[in-house]
C-alpha cells in the first residue's frame, strides 16, 4: 500500500453530493491528516484537474478529470451491457470462451468473459491488462489506430515477448495489422499464452472509433486454422452487431470500410 495514494483517495472520496465544497480545515478534521499534508495533496490533485480551487474562498471541489473517469466507466458499462447477450450467443455457438475487452491507455483491459455451456470454467481474466500486440483482441483494436498512435504505443509499452510466437519486430507487427484491416479480424497464434489461440474482431462506437473488441478463445488443438476460418465470420458478425447497438451506422466488414 502506498500511503500517499490512499490519502489522496480519502480526500477525493470525502466530497459528496451533500458536501461538494470543502476546505483544508474541513478535510483535515474529518480525515485526521495534518493541514499541510491535505494542502499538498489538494494542490497535486488540482494540477491534474481532479480538484478545483475557488480563488475567492480558497475552498475546493471535484474537477473535470473526475468526470472524465466517470464517463469512461459509464461507457465501459454500456459496452458490456449491450454486448453481453450477443457474447452469450457467440459462446453457445462456438462452444468456447468469449472475451470482451476495451482500449485503455494503449492496453487491452478485459471487462467481460462468458464460458461456453458445459465447458469446465477457466481462471477469470476480468480486469486483466494486456499489451495490444500479442492477442487477437489487442491487434483488432491496434490495427485501427493511426500510424502515430501505433508508433507511440510501441515506443512507450514495447513489444514484450510472452511466447516463442509473440511478434516483437515493429515491421512484422505493422504488416500483421495491415492484414487485420484488410480482412476485418485478428488471430492470436499462441502469442500470449502457449497452447491458446484466439480470433478477435473490432467494436466501434457511434463515432466510428474502435473502442473495444471481442474474441473466441480456446486450446490450440481445437482452434486450428480450419476452425479459425469458421469462427472469424461469426466473430465479425457479433462485433458488428455490438457496434450497431453502440450507435455505429457505418459498414463494418473487411477491406476499406472496416
Amino acid at each position: 500500500m502506498i500511503q500517499s495514494i490512499l490519502k489522496a483517495l480519502d480526500i477525493l472520496e470525502a466530497f459528496t453530493e451533500e458536501e461538494y465544497i470543502l476546505g483544508v480545515t474541513d478535510l483535515s478534521e474529518r480525515l485526521g491528516y495534518p493541514k499541510g499534508t491535505v494542502h499538498n495533496i489538494l494542490k497535486t490533485l488540482e494540477s491534474r484537474g481532479y480538484i478545483e480551487a475557488d480563488p475567492v474562498t480558497s475552498r475546493y471541489s471535484l474537477g473535470l478529470s473526475v468526470l472524465k473517469l466517470s464517463n469512461a466507466v459509464r461507457a465501459n458499462i454500456e459496452i458490456r451491457d449491450r454486448a453481453e447477450p450477443l457474447l452469450r450467443e457467440l459462446a453457445e455457438w462456438s462452444q468456447e470462451i468469449v472475451y470482451l475487452t476495451v482500449l485503455h491507455s494503449g492496453y487491452s483491459v478485459y471487462v467481460g468473459s462468458i464460458e461456453a455451456p458445459g465447458r469446465l470454467p477457466t481462471s477469470s481474466a476480468l480486469g486483466l491488462q494486456v499489451p495490444l500486440h500479442c492477442t487477437s483482441v489487442g491487434k483488432a483494436k491496434m490495427a485501427f489506430l493511426s500510424e502515430e498512435e501505433i508508433d507511440r504505443i510501441i515506443e512507450r509499452i514495447g513489444l514484450q515477448r510472452f511466447t516463442p510466437s509473440t511478434i516483437t519486430d515493429p515491421a512484422e507487427l505493422k504488416a500483421e495489422l495491415a492484414l487485420v484491416r484488410e480482412r476485418g479480424y485478428a488471430v492470436d497464434r499462441e502469442e500470449h499464452e502457449v497452447g491458446v489461440r484466439c480470433v478477435g474482431a473490432p467494436i466501434r462506437n457511434e463515432l466510428g472509433s474502435v473502442v473495444a473488441s471481442c474474441s473466441v478463445s480456446g486450446p490450440a488443438g481445437r482452434i486450428t486454422d480450419a476452425r479459425t476460418a469458421e469462427l472469424a465470420p461469426q466473430v465479425m458478425k457479433i462485433a458488428a452487431e455490438i457496434s450497431r447497438r453502440l450507435g455505429y451506422r457505418g459498414r463494418q466488414g473487411t477491406g476499406e470500410g472496416v
